[in-house]
């Protein structure tokens, strides 16, 4: 953690390691009267492994940039086989041997964990008369590839993606009035938040949770 040039620049870093004898994973299994379920299955080792950075900038008095930074790698250590009833190329009627269906995780990715994440932003403010001001601010995101199932299949993994906000914010020099035009995900990206898996049964139908498309509006705020 440092401040540079005046205190105008802020800086801080950290990193850490995680080493698991145990920890939780999930995976889809058959179920009694058919379908696929959700199970919790406790694997025997995992690493997690991680460098985080941020800065804040205080550019010139109306403009003031920040953004953070994390790397995180990730895998199971031991071995561990889980039984995979979601995957097409091996469905239970014709393969039902225990060991065709399963896979060893050792060495995969850990689920829900992306391995790099990254945030900037800016606002940049003008004043005007009687006190009233003006604040342009925007933010990027950017999410890597995220994994929903412990096997580290493609098809179980939402690709990365980025996100733009923008906003423009008037404030009356008296406080009460606040005024914000805004736009959401401006370039109109979509990205997976969850993927479920399902089996045989149910025709090995992925299921998928995504972000809200682009949106924009008006906010009138007033406090007395």
């Amino acid at each position: 953690k440092s401040q540079l040039f005046d205190d105008t620049l802020q800086l801080n870093a950290s990193a850490y390691i995680y080493d698991y004898s145990s920890i939780h994973t999930f995976t889809t299994e058959v179920g009694q009267l058919g379908g696929t379920t959700t199970s919790v299955l406790a694997a025997p080792g995992g690493e997690v492994m991680g460098i985080e950075a941020e800065a804040l900038w205080l550019a010139t008095d109306r403009l003031t940039v920040g953004g953070n930074f994390s790397l995180t790698p990730s895998e199971y250590t031991e071995s561990f086989r889980v039984a995979d009833t979601s995957d097409s190329d091996i469905p239970g009627s014709l393969y039902p041997g225990f060991d065709t269906l399963t896979q060893d995780i050792k060495g995969k990715q850990l689920i829900q964990v992306p391995e790099s994440k990254f945030t900037g932003w800016a606002s940049y403010n003008v004043p005007l008369n009687d006190g009233d001001s003006v604040e342009f601010f925007s933010v990027y995101s950017w999410i890597d590839d995220v994994y929903y199932s412990p096997f580290e299949d493609e098809r179980e993994m939402a690709p990365s993606y980025g996100r733009v906000d923008a906003r423009v914010t008037w404030r009356s020099g008296s406080g009460n009035w606040t005024v914000t035009g805004f736009m959401n995900n401006v370039l109109d990206d979509i990205g997976h938040l969850q993927i479920m898996r399902t089996g045989e049964a149910e025709f090995f139908r992925h299921n998928s949770t995504t972000t809200a498309p682009r949106m924009y509006g008006l906010e009138l705020t007033y406090n007395y």
